[in-house]
């Protein structure tokens, strides 16, 4: 399917006016002929000291904690964007959230994310909270391909 120039044109105006800074360099990258290493430092944003991802990096997890399905989500995008520097610090943390033992275990995933009672926002100007039951779901990752 082929998109026309218009299309094209209104899509990247609206990228360009509400996208999240990583989600424009991912559109540049694709699109605008940008660089990965632009994606790469907007991705570092939402790492944590733990090595893994959280912030909700993957918009529908609202964790700030370091989640699997957070990392998993980062691991994608560096895929996506044929980031192979596997001395790079950043693969090096990630590396380190999964060997840690807190969410992994024989290299796998014991759960998608770890439980935390309330997370405090502000939403148009009223504080908010908001609670995250403890996950049961599993998920498997592996990252010997990374070595």
């Amino acid at each position: 399917m082929k998109l026309l120039k218009s299309d094209f044109n209104s899509i990247k105006t609206w990228m360009h006016r509400n996208a999240r800074p990583l989600d424009l360099a991912r559109w540049t990258y694709h699109f605008e002929n940008g660089s990965g290493e632009n994606v790469l430092t907007y991705l570092q944003a939402y790492q944590n000291q733990d090595g893994g991802f959280g912030h909700a990096l993957e918009p529908d997890s609202w964790n700030p904690n370091s989640t699997p399905i957070q990392t998993a989500t980062a691991i994608e995008i560096l895929e996506e964007i044929h980031f192979d520097d596997k001395q790079h610090l950043l693969i090096k943390q990630i590396l380190n959230f999964m060997e840690s033992g807190t969410d992994f275990e024989e290299g796998r995933c014991k759960t998608l994310f770890r439980p935390i009672t309330i997370i405090p926002m502000l939403r148009g100007g009223t504080r908010i909270q908001i609670a995250i039951a403890e996950g049961n779901i599993t998920q498997r990752l592996y990252w010997q391909d990374l070595y």
